[in-house]
């Protein structure tokens, strides 16, 4: 399975001397984007002062905990999509 990836990594023209920067997967940083709106939402209110009032606690913990869940998600969908043609 390697040698595979190898071979089709050569054919797509990744080499090994390129950066990590230059082989980043442009499909999984746009699908992280997609989590961009919880985030601004988060920093907002924790800018205006969320994190000090007991309130919005289960509020901020909620949300972040979905920030990192989506995010998460999103990277295994978007790796998930790059290597999808490999196994088929």
């Amino acid at each position: 399975m390697g040698m595979l990836i190898e071979v089709y990594r050569m054919q797509k023209g990744f080499h090994p001397t390129q950066s990590n920067r230059e082989r980043a997967p442009k499909l999984v940083a746009a699908l992280l984007l997609l989590t961009s709106p919880i985030a601004g939402w988060l920093g907002w209110c924790v800018w205006h002062g969320g994190w000090n009032e007991r309130q919005y606690w289960n509020d901020l913990g909620f949300w972040s905990i979905g920030l990192l869940i989506s995010a998460g998600l999103m990277e295994l969908l978007g790796f998930g999509l790059l290597v999808w043609p490999l196994l088929v």
